[in-house]
């Protein structure tokens, strides 16, 4: 694993809760990437520890991607606490590499909101 402040290794198939914020915000924001869902694993989680944030890859083998990726959907919403949270869609030119999630008011514990939570940053 390449920066481990980053990321820790972490494998595990993908949470219901994921796949529903990734299958919400990829048919707003980037519908013809919806099939890559399903070859999805979680390889990595970030390297704080107190986030949800996960890393993706197509096998439990693949490396992180932690650098050269931007940023496919950047969204906020209200998690079950009343903590605003911002939820990201990483990717590269080939691939859903991250799902990002973070609080923007400081309210711990950060979880994720509900998809139907989700605005765009610029309307949160």
């Amino acid at each position: 694993m390449e920066d481990s402040r980053y990321c820790v290794p972490h494998q595990r198939d993908m949470s219901q809760e994921e796949r529903a914020i990734l299958v919400y915000l990829l048919q707003l924001e980037a519908p013809e990437r919806l099939p890559q869902i399903e070859s999805l694993k979680v390889i990595a989680k970030c390297g704080c520890g107190s986030c949800p944030t996960v890393l993706f890859g197509n096998s439990f083998d693949a490396t992180p991607v932690t650098k050269d990726h931007y940023i496919l959907a950047d969204y906020a919403g209200t998690n079950a606490s009343g903590g605003l949270i911002g939820v990201m869609v990483w990717a590269n030119d080939s691939d859903i590499t991250e799902l990002e999630g973070y609080s923007i008011d400081g309210s711990e514990p950060i979880t994720w909101p509900v998809p139907l939570a989700l605005r765009p940053m610029a309307d949160a």
